[in-house]
């Protein structure tokens, strides 16, 4: 799927042994998944509620794969480059912050 609008999406971690973060965006309904192994991908056409369901999900991986795999359109993002150290530790702040709350 192309798009003009490439959102920064901000992901927050997860406890799961499958999905290391996710993050929406509820004005054009996509969804990034980070996976522990370092994959990265965008859901196109997400509900809200899909993105709420998630996040109060008990088992993460579970329900990615019964509602979001394979349900929505995705593409897999490009892995990060190593050498943006000031994007690295702005996630990293960010991250801990989020667990702070």
């Amino acid at each position: 799927m192309s798009s003009s609008i490439t959102p920064n999406i901000t992901r927050i971690r997860v406890e799961s042994s499958s999905l290391l973060s996710y993050g929406y965006c509820p004005e054009l309904r996509i969804l990034d998944v980070e996976f522990h192994g370092g994959k990265i991908y965008r859901f196109y056409m997400v509900p809200i509620s899909v993105a709420e369901e998630l996040a109060q999900a008990p088992s993460k991986g579970a329900y990615f794969n019964n509602a979001l795999r394979e349900h929505f359109p995705f593409k897999e993002l490009p892995v990060e480059q190593p050498d943006d150290l000031s994007a690295q530790l702005e996630r990293s702040l960010a991250m801990r912050n989020d667990r702070a709350k």
